[in-house]
């Protein structure tokens, strides 16, 4: 049974564009598609196209799109979970990292800067 992807369930976070673009890279140069061309047969914009093969995330539906069009199942991409993009903070700073407004002068304090 075929079951269409959820968009809502879409996380980028745990997606590696990275992968993502190198396969989708592969499969259009093997088939010798434009970029245009791809956006076309897949039914996305051309931009979402050049995104995703930079590595960026091209939106839910581009995404789900483009991985039928090069004909991987989106579960492929999937980072393992130790491998996940950590999301930001309600504060703004990612989560799990503490930030450190005296880290670059404690480098100089204990020599590891370069000297002024």
């Amino acid at each position: 049974m075929n079951v269409p992807p959820r968009v809502d369930a879409f996380d980028p976070a745990m997606v590696d564009f990275d992968v993502f673009a190198l396969f989708l890279e592969a499969r259009r140069i093997h088939r010798r598609k434009t970029v245009r061309r791809v956006a076309r047969e897949s039914g996305i914009e051309p931009d979402a196209v050049q995104r995703a093969a930079r590595g960026r995330n091209p939106g839910a539906y581009e995404f789900f799109a483009l991985c039928d069009w090069i004909g991987e199942q989106p579960t492929l991409f999937l980072r393992d979970a130790s491998r996940a993009v950590p999301q930001a903070s309600p504060a703004g700073t990612p989560a799990g990292r503490a930030t450190r407004p005296d880290a670059r002068s404690g480098l100089r304090a204990s020599g590891g800067g370069h000297a002024q």
